[in-house]
């Protein structure tokens, strides 16, 4: 197992978890039951790294 963060634009914790599976799957052949998402947390605005991500939230 290899423990990694990785930054989504999501509306809600389930829809999180969606497209975290989603993405894990298609990018590594991974089966759903094979993937163990340990949490999902919110981060402020001034704490996310991802320059895509940050400029659809602030609407640029």
């Amino acid at each position: 197992m290899s423990p990694f963060n990785r930054e989504i634009e999501a509306v809600d914790e389930d829809d999180a978890r969606e497209k975290m599976l989603s993405l894990i799957g298609s990018e590594h052949r991974c089966k759903r039951n094979k993937i163990m998402v340990e949490n999902i947390v919110e981060i402020p605005l001034d704490e996310v790294e991802d320059p895509l991500i940050r400029a659809r939230i602030e609407g640029v």
